[in-house]
């Protein structure tokens, strides 16, 4: 009894406590429940703050709003970077589909609203922005099938040069050509009046000339158009590997080299001529290098004449009496700043790749330059080379350009150890080697390379001097004689045309 009325005493005054306290303490809520408590119902105590938490009601409201604008803020991101996805996902899928007729003709169609910058579409016009990336798709006209020549037949003779530009291409392209296309290219073209137009013609009917004679027969007309920029781009279309063999091409462009009215169309056709390796360019070629002729035609044809033998992108052209006239020249004093060429020397650089190892030949044609390797053995000597581009280094005369490109195919083709330097020691103090200089930034290019080629000798380093290692001298080459009948037309101001 005693017992029960203590515990009852217990009880009362927890009661009486609770009442005069008007709340308790409350027991810590199980983990992942949140407690209910406030005027909802006041019987429930308040959860305990964390630690730091100004107590009240308003940081209980201030602690809830910051939770769920960072739950908003989480959800934002989350939605952008799933529409990045998804509209990433829709454009590789979209790069994947090919393009319909339909879709196609709306975007040609649409060049109408595009000028021509006097050769071509310009291509700052949104609708030829929108319809080149259309078109650089992968597989964007595969599935066109008939449509595409159907197209291309029905937009050659739209109003708009720029649609009409499209319209020839597409016809000339593997998705539309056909005798059909082929004959209304031919028949457009005869009544075409526009140059960009007629420019774009004759760049089709070079992508088909060496299997159609009447394109040929288009093309080689060409030569002798009246419009300066027609003529060049016939040069270009016959000058493609595609027509190496086309009957009467490599006539007309010698004729164009000596004798046409503009300067610049000589010096583009002897040096896209050289791409031929065609033998009977030689004479012209030897003939258009003699000092007496303008520097800058000679400078062109020495690139073409290199193209006839270290035809470095893709070893078709193995010409022997091209490479020993092109030693000639580069061995030729007084030299000059267009000779010998700047350019020329650069490609011989790229004959690395004629001793470099089969893990080294990265977008080279293998089987091709093994082809070359194999006809040009016997009378390519790295060593003929070396021993020019020395000569062109220290030769104060050479252009500046001509003499840093020595010293970089120099670098390519193989030196000994310390040549480099002793070539630039010997430059000490000359004007060649200042330090804004081509030569001069050559020089450090090459040094700061790792020098490989034939192993220096025991006689290469006397008293701490770097003495430059003698190549082997050639035996005499076979002289290539000017072709006593070419005849140099005078040299006649006009306007030069862009190249295309």
């Amino acid at each position: 009894m005693k017992a029960l009325q203590t515990t009852f005493g217990i009880l009362v005054s927890a009661a009486l406590l609770t009442s005069a306290c008007g709340k308790k303490e409350a027991a810590p809520a199980a983990p992942g429940v949140v407690p209910v408590t406030g005027a909802a119902n006041p019987t429930v105590p308040d959860a305990p703050v964390a630690p730091g938490t100004p107590a009240g009601g308003a940081a209980k409201t201030g602690e809830t709003a910051s939770q769920a604008d960072k739950a908003a803020a989480d959800k934002a991101a989350t939605a952008a970077a799933d529409k990045l996805a998804a509209d990433k996902a829709a454009a590789e899928e979209a790069a994947q589909t090919p393009l319909t007729g339909e879709q196609l003709e709306v975007l040609m169609t649409a060049l109408s609203a595009c000028k021509l910058d006097g050769l071509g579409i310009d291509q700052a016009c949104p609708q030829a922005v929108a319809l080149n990336q259309a078109m650089s798709r992968k597989n964007a006209l595969s599935q066109l099938g008939d449509a595409s020549k159907t197209l291309g037949l029905k937009l050659l003779a739209n109003e708009s040069p720029a649609v009409r530009i499209k319209a020839t291409e597409l016809l000339a392209s593997r998705f539309g050509a056909g005798p059909e296309g082929k004959e209304a290219l031919l028949a457009a073209y005869a009544k075409e009046q526009v140059k960009g137009v007629r420019i774009a013609f004759i760049r089709a009917f070079g992508m088909f000339a060496s299997l159609d004679a009447k394109a040929a027969k288009v093309v080689l007309d060409a030569m002798g158009d009246g419009e300066v920029d027609v003529r060049a781009q016939a040069i270009y279309a016959l000058t493609q590997p595609l027509n190496k063999k086309l009957a009467g091409g490599i006539e007309r462009l010698i004729k164009v080299a000596t004798g046409d009215a503009d300067p610049k169309l000589r010096r583009v056709a002897c040096e896209h001529a050289g791409k031929l390796g065609d033998e009977k360019l030689l004479p012209t070629i030897a003939a258009l290098t003699d000092p007496k002729i303008d520097p800058e035609l000679q400078e062109s044809c020495m690139r073409g004449l290199v193209a006839m033998w270290a035809d470095t992108q893709r070893f078709e052209n193995a010409s022997e009496r091209a490479y020993h006239l092109t030693l000639r020249l580069l061995e030729r004093t007084p030299r000059n700043k267009e000779m010998p060429s700047w350019v020329a020397l650069s490609r011989l650089g790229k004959l690395d790749v004629v001793e470099a190892a089969a893990s080294d030949l990265k977008g080279v044609d293998v089987r091709a330059l093994e082809s070359w390797k194999a006809r040009s053995q016997g009378w390519y000597k790295p060593a003929e080379v070396r021993r020019a581009l020395r000569a062109i280094v220290i030769d104060p005369d050479a252009g500046e350009m001509a003499a840093a490109h020595a010293v970089t195919a120099l670098v390519a083709l193989g030196t000994a150890p310390g040549e480099i330097e002793a070539l630039r020691k010997q430059l000490t103090g000359t004007p060649r080697l200042i330090a804004s200089g081509p030569v001069a930034a050559a020089f450090e290019q090459a040094l700061g390379t790792k020098q490989g080629g034939r192993a220096a000798s025991p006689s290469a380093a006397t008293g701490g001097k770097v003495t430059v290692l003698p190549d082997p001298q050639p035996k005499a080459a076979p002289e290539v004689k000017a072709a006593p009948e070419v005849k140099v037309a005078p040299i006649v101001k006009v306007p030069v045309p862009n190249q295309r």
